[in-house]
């Protein structure tokens, strides 16, 4: 009898201690879910990863809110600019708030659903607890999704909108490893290696397949400075604005898409201007061909805004500043050039000293032609001054030098001799003979007829 009341007491005993480690366990298990409640708002995109909670009301000011499966938001959600997914398994316990983007439902919201410029978006698996109003869009909901209020569309909808919050925004939720941060630098290092080569390869592709824009525009750039600065400054500040005001709504986009399309193709056209250019004033150093010539002027400036760009931070403002201003150089000689706003060409060219200059004796070399010709001839050649700078070796210098001592035209260069020039642009005689110079001033006085 002792020992069945012993071994019934030790059972008794057994069970009550596995019952309180069960108790005592539950909660470890639970606390061991990753719990989030310092950062309330938000200034980029924002994933809610699969076992993590966040406690409290979340805004998101600019960027994409992911709530993974098995993760949860316990609060309210506001978005201002940016789209929503809550995928299946995932909550939200609150409302939720889209200022701009579409909002995707394939899990649980126990709030209401409240879109403005936005397409709303129910999986088979969703369920809303509340209401769902869009202003701009459309409501999509899958057979099996469950919407325990109402679906209000259009303007006259009433909104009950949240207050923007205080910009002053907490430490991150989770700071990243070591390993992420290399990852993100080799990214964007990548990310920019690939944009300047496409830049550069553009560039060149400009120049062969439309040379006569980029010439065109290459000429207003240089004749026309401070009025290409400006006028590519004014059109990349309100293109760029107009663009990001009517992307914020979903019925603009398509514009807003078109507009963009134009706005790159202008820059695009600009940046072969300016980097043609710089490739012709770097040219008397570096001796490349033609042919890479655009490229070495888009590149040389490009790497130092690419290199601030991949350092981020603070370093991102002056790469967007620094990318402005130097694009506003290109874009503002394309412009100035379509729409025939730089006037009559310049003064070295119409009114220089070259033409107020007595008649030169025969030994003076190409001058003797202008005396013989006559008043009426001289204005002609003046009118038809060419672009020295097509011929491989001068660059914008010698081509102001040669037109400041009266030589106007490639035929004008054609009939000089190698120690005429040579006195001109103060370089070598042998080195006048090697660059070809005269011969590829007579092949394009023959182009030209």
């Amino acid at each position: 009898m002792k020992q069945k009341a012993s071994w019934k007491i030790g059972a008794v005993g057994l069970c009550t201690g596995l019952l309180l480690a069960l108790l005592l366990a539950a909660p470890l298990l639970a606390a061991n879910r990753p719990v989030v409640q310092q950062q309330t708002v938000f200034n980029e995109d924002l994933r809610v990863r699969s076992g993590e909670v966040l406690e409290g009301d979340i805004t998101v000011l600019n960027g994409e809110v992911t709530v993974d499966s098995d993760s949860e938001i316990r609060g309210s959600l506001v978005v201002y600019a940016g789209e929503v997914a809550v995928e299946a398994g995932g909550g939200v316990v609150g409302d939720i708030t889209a200022f701009s983007g579409d909002v995707q439902i394939d899990g649980n919201v126990g709030g209401s659903i409240t879109a403005l410029s936005g397409d709303v978006e129910l999986g088979a698996e969703a369920f809303v607890g509340g209401d769902i109003s869009v202003v701009s869009g459309e409501v999509d909901q899958q057979r099996g999704a469950v919407v325990q209020g109402s679906v209000l569309r259009g303007p006259s909808t009433a909104l009950d909108l949240p207050d923007l919050p205080a910009l002053a925004v907490p430490s991150p939720v989770q700071t990243p490893s070591l390993l992420e941060l290399l990852w993100n630098l080799v990214g964007r290092i990548v990310r920019a290696v690939l944009l300047l080569g496409l830049a550069a390869g553009a560039g060149i592709l400009l120049v062969q397949v439309r040379p006569a824009w980029v010439e065109n525009s290459r000429r207003v750039l240089v004749d026309r400075t401070a009025l290409s600065f400006a006028a590519g400054l004014l059109f990349n500040l309100v293109g760029g604005a107009l663009i990001g005001l009517l992307w914020l709504s979903v019925c603009f986009r398509p514009p807003a898409l078109l507009l963009a399309l134009l706005f790159g193709a202008v820059n695009l056209v600009g940046l072969a201007a300016l980097g043609d250019e710089i490739g012709l004033r770097a040219n008397a150093r570096l001796g490349l061909p033609r042919l890479f010539r655009p490229a070495v002027g888009i590149l040389l400036p490009g790497v130092v805004v690419a290199s601030l760009w991949i350092f981020g931070s603070c370093f991102g403002f002056f790469a967007s500043l620094a990318a402005l201003l130097v694009s506003a150089l290109g874009t503002g000689a394309v412009l100035v050039s379509a729409l025939k706003l730089s006037g009559p060409p310049a003064a070295r060219a119409v009114g220089g000293p070259e033409v107020a200059a007595e008649p030169s004796s025969a030994a003076d070399g190409p001058l003797s032609d202008l005396s013989e010709s006559g008043v009426a001839q001289e204005a002609e050649v003046v009118q038809r001054s060419d672009n020295f700078t097509r011929i491989n070796g001068i660059g914008i210098v010698f081509d102001q030098r040669l037109k400041a001592a009266g030589i106007l035209t490639f035929a004008q260069l054609a009939r000089c001799t190698p120690a005429e020039i040579a006195k001109i642009v103060l370089w070598p005689e042998g080195r006048i003979r090697s660059s070809a110079i005269i011969e590829q001033a007579q092949a394009l006085a023959d182009e030209q007829g």
